[in-house]
């Protein structure tokens, strides 16, 4: 059998190629950050409703979603539910942002409250 080596020289070329392409497109992810956030009106009142809005930045290196943000008030329990999940899906670039505003928030206490953490899809962020 004679081998061709310019032949085989070429598959191996082309063989490289497609596994650079390959290995190159598995590692490019999207990776979500949270890089603001803030509540309007900035003082709240018990009962009355207010909405908060956390800037999301896709830090990784190809475009991706957030299906679900979840907003989770601190440990002292200061809102009327536990957490306020948000639907999202809006695709984002690699280095570009999105907007997720949580609407309805209610408090039931009074005092210097805050927030405990916003999960996006299942990876928690703790900006707030």
């Amino acid at each position: 059998m004679v081998i061709n080596k310019k032949r085989m020289i070429e598959k191996i070329f082309l063989l490289a190629v497609a596994l650079v392409f390959s290995l190159s497109s598995a590692s490019a992810v999207a990776s979500f950050q949270v890089t603001s956030f803030s509540c309007s009106p900035s003082e709240v009142v018990i009962n009355n409703a207010f909405s908060c809005t956390a800037q999301i930045k896709n830090v990784g290196d190809a475009s991706g979603s957030v299906s679900t943000a979840t907003l989770y008030p601190d440990s002292n329990n200061w809102l009327e539910n536990s957490n306020y999940p948000q639907a999202s899906g809006a695709s984002v670039g690699a280095g570009q942002t999105a907007e997720i505003t949580f609407t309805g928030l209610r408090a039931t206490k009074s005092g210097n409250n805050g927030f405990s953490k916003i999960m996006l899809d299942t990876v928690t962020s703790n900006y707030v």
